[in-house]
């Protein structure tokens, strides 16, 4: 039986995803400071004598590539800062010298790779899939074709183990079979790739599997109620079969992580009054922060009901916090307050075909405004972020407003073509109201039945938000 590590405290499971050398399944919820733990842990690694080389880091996007390195190098130089052992002082200094070498890529960069390097990537180009976005439909064929290459060429795969020996993965609740089976190929042991391959595909399917992976070969990072990617492929079974199959192999060990150090406690009380109810076996989030000034703006409002245009209030209501000089945020763990900014507001909108109406409303009112994500973070542009809920995955902001709530939960599960009874609403819910720090506001329905309108939620009761 694989261990889990529910027994222990918080503090003593980020410890052990550190230190440890077992194959993880970590099941870290919004907010669990993701990108620290995962590069504390990679640095730890190398302080034992791991290559970055032989390290490949599956990660959703191409910005959170970019995230990704940046951390581990702050955290490197960091560690040879306040080390005093002149032989970790060395390691880390080549860790970091030879840090370009780290294998940090999207699965379709990665399987590229892979294809190219067996000459089997014909008509295949990099730039069909070098966007953002995690999931695509169309470039599943590069994934397809990478594992059917695994399968059908043994040298091949066995030398591409020797050379990658660590497989870590980033958002694993949104991975599809094919991406599932090209890293757990990479990591597993068998010498017959056939009958691996078949036992391969009773794990991914969850039946009893006896594939083997090697020791310390994978790192997996989700969380199964933030898998909104199904129209695209992703499967949350293939996220629940791969911790079933971890929790019963005696190399490998689950780790829930329960602390959020993004939102503040009456958006975290709200989000885990509501939610568990919907998910299963739902585990509260435990918060690091409480705002200490009440005339702070912070906490879950709803907006006085208009519904107009959703676009033209939503960047009005945005407008009168700005210029209202009664309204400020409280900075987390300190007494420092200060006015509102442009890139505090992180809009999200249901309808991507919606998003120029609410940028053409910001140039009116003279705000700028961006649909981008984490390109914000990183330059510091002093922007409103407004963007669909799946473009904003990953990303948080200090004030947060669900608009654009016109479509219905009817009409979204007819277009990813599944029944109305699959969670993926509720997982998009979650999503939304989990990117907020300091305060979630709602717009007023535009149509009945749409995100948060179920009674549960009790939105009718919220103070209303009215300047």
């Amino acid at each position: 039986m694989g261990f889990i590590t529910d027994t222990m405290s918080e503090n003593d499971k980020r410890n052990y995803i550190r230190q440890s050398s077992d194959n993880l399944f970590v099941e870290a919820g919004a907010g669990a400071g993701k990108t620290t733990f995962i590069s504390k842990r990679i640095i730890n690694q190398m302080k034992k004598g791991v290559s970055p080389s032989e390290f490949v880091f599956i990660t959703f996007t191409n910005e959170a590539t970019v995230e990704l390195y940046t951390k581990i190098e702050k955290n490197i130089i960091r560690e040879m800062k306040k080390t005093e052992s002149l032989e970790d002082l060395s390691v880390l200094t080549t860790a970091l010298e030879k840090l370009p070498e780290m294998n940090i890529m999207t699965i379709y960069r990665f399987c590229y790779g892979l294809l190219v390097l067996a000459k089997k990537a014909r008509g295949i180009k990099e730039s069909d899939f070098v966007g953002s976005e995690g999931m695509n439909r169309g470039n599943r064929v590069i994934t397809e074709r990478t594992r059917k290459l695994l399968t059908e060429n043994e040298e091949f795969l066995e030398n591409i183990r020797k050379k990658y020996k660590h497989i870590y993965a980033d958002e694993f609740q949104d991975t599809d079979e094919e991406q599932a089976a090209v890293m757990l190929l990479i990591a597993g042991e068998g010498t017959d790739v056939k009958k691996d391959n078949a036992e391969l595909a009773k794990l991914l399917s969850g039946q009893k599997s006896e594939y083997r992976i090697r020791d310390n070969a994978v790192f997996f990072v989700g969380d199964g109620r933030q898998s909104i990617y199904r129209d695209e492929g992703a499967k949350i079974e293939i996220f629940e079969n791969v911790r079933k199959y971890m929790s019963e192999n005696p190399n490998s060990a689950i780790v829930s992580l329960e602390e959020n150090y993004r939102s503040e406690d009456e958006i975290l009380g709200w989000i885990n009054r509501h939610f568990e109810q919907y998910f299963d076996n739902y585990v509260d989030m435990k918060g690091d922060w409480k705002i200490n000034d009440p005339q702070s703006f912070h906490g879950i409002w709803k907006v006085k009901e208009k519904n107009e245009n959703d676009a033209a209030e939503t960047i009005g209501l945005i407008k009168k916090l700005l210029d209202d000089e009664k309204i400020y945020i409280e900075e987390k763990n300190s007494d420092t307050t200060r006015r509102l900014i442009y890139s505090d507001f992180l809009v999200l909108l249901m309808r991507e075909e919606n998003i120029g109406k609410y940028l053409e409303e910001a140039e009116k009112l003279g705000i700028p405004a961006i649909t981008t994500g984490k390109i914000s973070i990183e330059t510091n542009e002093n922007a409103v972020r407004i963007m669909t809920l799946k473009k904003a995955k990953g990303l948080a902001g200090n004030i947060v407003i669900i608009a654009d709530r016109s479509l219905s939960r009817k009409e979204y599960f007819d277009r990813i073509g599944e029944e109305e009874n699959c969670s993926e609403w509720e997982r998009f819910e979650y999503v939304a109201a989990t990117r907020a720090r300091h305060a979630l506001l709602f717009m007023p329905e535009e149509t009945e039945n749409t995100m948060f309108s179920a009674k549960d939620y009790q939105i009718n009761a919220l103070p209303v938000l009215s300047i």
